[in-house]
């Protein structure tokens, strides 16, 4: 099951740009990373666990899709929060059927 505490740190790095938010975040962005991770309580049970792993993997990705996308300068995959958050996800998360799927931990 993937571990929201440690999927949420990268995706919340690079979400602190502010202009990486305005480009490419959808608008629950700042309601979900806003606060510092030690204010978070994540959900209890097994379902709503996972189900928040998902949306963070989600998130994540569609932030690396916008890093590395054709029109963006080859210099921008270099960068540290870049490399953390591919790292992370690559390590918790894969796309199945179109899909972001968690992996078993």
């Amino acid at each position: 099951m993937v571990d929201p505490s440690t999927a949420k740190l990268p995706v919340a790095a690079l979400g602190n740009c502010e202009q990486t938010v305005a480009l490419h975040a959808d608008a629950v962005w700042r309601d979900r990373y806003g606060q510092a991770f030690e204010e978070w309580r994540l959900p209890k049970g097994d379902a709503p666990h996972k189900a928040l792993g998902e949306v963070i993997g989600a998130d994540g990705h569609h932030l690396l899709a916008a890093a590395y996308g054709p029109s963006v300068l080859p210099w921008r995959h270099d960068l540290p929060a870049v490399q953390v958050l591919r790292r992370a996800w690559v390590s918790q998360f894969y796309i199945e059927a179109d899909r972001v799927t968690g992996r078993v931990l």
